[in-house]
């Protein structure tokens, strides 16, 4: 298996549970889409994504941490030439759409891109240890899935 970072599109959600996910369709999924979860502390979202990328890892060019506001660091990307157009696409077709940023299947944050900007906002920290080791997940590409993703994981989800 290999760490892979995908920016989708957010078809519906948050939802308190993947049953209310799919009461609110009818107890069915529409074509392409899928539920995946987001854990944040104590809280669990659910949200209907779509399935196919706008990019993936391979479209991130470099990957850093910054400081956001007080008590929050950031791990933001560039994507390359390609995950650029791709992204810059999307944005125009779907404007102030949600894209959710997913980590081999869960959902790491779910930023509303209201314009193109160089760098992509992936998501939101409480250490700055925390934003700098997702920016090195994502600047070495795709990996084999080990102990230090899984450690890197329990971590981010406490």
């Amino acid at each position: 298996p290999v760490a892979r970072l995908e920016v989708v599109e957010v078809k519906d959600g948050p939802f308190a549970s993947s049953a209310d996910a799919l009461r609110a369709h009818d107890g069915v999924l529409p074509v392409n889409t899928m539920l995946l979860r987001k854990r944040g502390g104590s809280r669990e979202d659910w949200y209907m994504v779509g399935r196919d990328a706008v990019i993936t890892t391979r479209d991130v060019r470099d990957a850093r941490a910054v400081r956001g506001q007080p008590g929050v660091w950031l791990t933001e990307c560039e994507p390359n030439e390609d995950g650029s157009k791709r992204l810059s696409r999307f944005i125009q077709t779907n404007a102030r759409s949600r894209l959710a940023v997913v980590l081999d299947k869960q959902v790491l944050a779910v930023p509303t891109l209201q314009s193109i900007s160089a760098w992509l906002p992936i998501s939101e920290f409480a250490s700055e240890q925390q934003a700098s080791d997702l920016a090195l997940l994502l600047r070495s590409g795709e990996l084999p899935a080990g102990v230090t993703l899984q450690a890197w994981r329990q971590e981010q989800l406490q």
